[in-house]
């Protein structure tokens, strides 16, 4: 399933190297196709972007370096759990990015209402 799409999110992991990928899909097993796909190809993605094994066809000198990373920087996924009684890490979510002089929150917000694919802008 998604080979194609697994090996785009591992191009784009293991050119971010981020420290924390977050998988807001996690767990969901209905609703939006799109969805369920991303909640249960990003640990495969994750798992992959470290493995040297894993082989990513027509990568260009203008990707920059896309190698697995393995051990010299961990990624954790954490999967946003949907249910009654969340367990896992608490964001801190208003709290004021120093970066961006906004609140994750905020920041989410203004990334939520420029998800133009899902006609947000309007709501």
């Amino acid at each position: 399933m998604g080979d194609q799409v697994l090996e785009d999110m591992v191009r784009v992991i293991r050119g971010f190297r981020p420290n924390l990928v977050i998988n807001g899909w996690g767990g969901v097993h209905t609703g939006h196709g799109h969805h369920q796909a991303s909640g249960l190809l990003t640990p495969k993605a994750v798992q992959f972007a470290a493995d040297s094994s894993f082989k990513l066809r027509g990568s260009s000198a203008e990707e920059g370096d896309l190698t697995p990373w393995g051990d010299r920087k961990p990624v954790v996924v954490l999967d946003l759990d949907r249910s009654e009684a969340p367990k896992g890490y608490l964001l801190p979510v208003d709290d004021i990015s120093p970066l961006y002089g906004k609140s994750w929150r905020e920041m989410g917000l203004d990334a939520f209402a420029n998800h133009r694919s899902q006609e947000l802008p309007r709501f």
